[in-house]
């Protein structure tokens, strides 16, 4: 018999890594297309291709900073998912740790991009991605710290 055995909210925890990093994906893979992207070669109305040039052009940097990092934040979302689910605590706690930590710095990095860029109302809207890098690090440092031990 199992001496820890996993709480469910470890098993909730862990799903929602998993959504996120499905979201995660195809958000950074999305915006890795756009990046690749040649504005000219798409046929639009003059006054709308000279939009989406100037806007791509502005926003080419955030658009790397936020592809590479959602990629890495996938990465790490899958990784403690699994941990876990497997109560480890190198893959779990400490990866787990990671993401939420690296998340915030993203989060962070992203809204100064933003500000600089398009203004303080659009920095604002990402204050929403603060909430679970926050929740992930409350919960697997203090319910869930006895449970990531193997």
């Amino acid at each position: 018999m199992n001496d820890n055995p996993r709480p469910s909210g470890l098993t909730a925890l862990a799903i929602i890594n998993f959504i996120i990093a499905g979201f995660g994906a195809i958000s950074a893979l999305s915006r890795l297309a756009i990046l690749s992207m040649d504005p000219s070669a798409i046929t639009l109305p003059p006054e709308v291709q000279g939009s989406l040039q100037q806007m791509l052009e502005s926003g080419r940097g955030l658009l790397a900073f936020t592809a590479a990092s959602g990629l890495v934040l996938t990465v790490l979302l899958v990784l403690s998912g699994i941990g876990y689910l497997q109560q480890k605590r190198v893959m779990g706690r400490t990866l787990g740790n990671a993401y939420g930590v690296l998340s915030i710095l993203a989060r962070i990095g992203s809204m100064i991009i933003l500000v600089r860029g398009f203004g303080v109302v659009a920095a604002i809207t990402t204050c929403f991605g603060f909430v679970y890098p926050i929740v992930t690090l409350s919960l697997i440092n203090t319910v869930f710290k006895p449970n990531l031990v193997r």
